[in-house]
């Protein structure tokens, strides 16, 4: 997934692949993409299909740190994925 050079292959993987400890760093890696789209689709997955409890205290600093000083100008968004999904889960 990483190395396909095609957003739209990454962003439609990342739809489609089923959470695990072995796919966990590739779509935690994706929060991170150069491209809008497949960071959005890695945010949406991370909300969706994997709970906040299985990531670490690191992972879950990162996962916000990432977010919060996105660049694309999204981070209203943002915000409101981590209050409807990750602020909902740790309660």
């Amino acid at each position: 997934m990483s190395s396909d050079p095609n957003p739209d292959i990454r962003r439609i993987v990342l739809s489609n692949i089923a959470p695990s400890v072995k796919t966990l760093p590739d779509i935690l890696a994706r929060t991170r993409d150069v491209r809008d789209i497949v960071r959005k689709t890695a945010y949406t997955v991370m909300g969706e299909k994997i709970h906040i409890k299985a990531l670490s205290i690191a992972n879950r600093v990162r996962l916000l740190h990432d977010g919060l000083t996105d660049r694309s100008g999204k981070r209203i968004r943002f915000s409101d994925f981590i209050h409807d999904k990750l602020c909902v889960q740790i309660l």
